[in-house]
């Protein structure tokens, strides 16, 4: 269904509307909103009104959050 994981991670960093990842991804939106559902469930990702870098329509995008690196050790 998805050619590459690094291919997905690539269109996400972008933050596409589901229109836009189905195409990019060549899957059906059906597919492309499953994987944006899985993906939104990790701490990384979120799906939110933003405006998609393709169409620049405001839509729901899955869009990649930066983690910070969690600090360890004492004070």
């Amino acid at each position: 269904m998805i050619r590459t994981a690094a291919t997905l991670f690539a269109q996400l960093y972008r933050s596409l509307c589901l229109e836009c990842l189905a195409s990019e991804l060549g899957v059906t939106l059906r597919e492309a909103d499953e994987i944006a559902h899985d993906l939104a469930r990790t701490p990384r990702f979120v799906r939110e009104w933003w405006v998609c870098s393709c169409c620049t329509e405001d839509d729901i995008v899955l869009r990649h959050v930066p983690m910070w690196p969690l600090q360890t050790g004492g004070c």
